[in-house]
């Protein structure tokens, strides 16, 4: 019994099972069992941002054009409160995909939790645009992709992380690239569905400067 323990330690792991995900305050939701391929590598730390760091991202939903907005960074001298993110951002489009782009130190949302490494699980609950009472969100880290992920601004090199959220009505899965080389999500696709029925989002970096002060 004990070799066999220790043969099950130290075997390489390729799944990971996050099993059910039963949230509370998600109402009727049917549970949700994911299966995520792991893909081990380097653990990823949290980026220093400076005060000339900019992002420019497309965001889009496939019964709307592309629209560009303009990310800042979470600077101690740039909030996430005072930067002026995107000419769009109350619609729910951005609402919801401008605090994924970099590691906004937002309390109800937490996209990120570096370091990043493969396996490397996260919850939070959070309010949806004022219109559904409760979210539930379980975050997965997936690990780094296999190849560079081509984007409008080039190709880097990312780690892959995985998000489902569940409410009362509704359900959706993201899945989002963070590139250190960027210091931000490079690529987003997310699908979700519910009483508004399917949807379809997408985003990319077009381009992007970093600074040093």
């Amino acid at each position: 019994m004990a070799n066999r323990k220790v043969m099950l330690r130290g075997r390489r792991v390729s799944f990971l099972l996050l099993g059910v995900l039963v949230f509370a305050g998600c109402g009727s939701a049917s549970p949700l069992v994911i299966r995520v391929p792991l893909r081990p590598g380097p653990s990823v730390e949290a980026p220093v941002y400076h005060r000339n760091d900019r992002w420019v991202f497309r965001a889009a939903t496939e019964n709307d054009s592309p629209k560009e907005f303009t990310v800042l960074p979470p600077t101690e001298e740039i909030s996430y409160r005072d930067a002026k993110l995107a000419e769009n951002y109350y619609s729910q489009l951005f609402d919801e995909t401008i605090w994924i782009t970099v590691n906004y130190n937002r309390a109800e949302i937490k996209t990120f939790d570096f370091p990043l490494v493969a396996g490397k699980t996260w919850s939070y609950n959070y309010d949806g645009n004022g219109k559904i009472s409760l979210r539930a969100a379980q975050v997965i880290v997936v690990g780094p992709t296999v190849q560079p992920v081509q984007t409008a601004a080039g190709k880097f090199n990312a780690i892959e992380i995985r998000r489902i959220e569940t409410w009362r009505n509704g359900e959706r899965t993201t899945t989002y690239f963070y590139s250190p080389e960027t210091k931000s999500v490079i690529k987003l696709d997310a699908d979700a569905s519910g009483l508004e029925g399917d949807r379809h989002y997408e985003m990319e970096l077009l381009r992007y400067g970093l600074g040093n002060q």
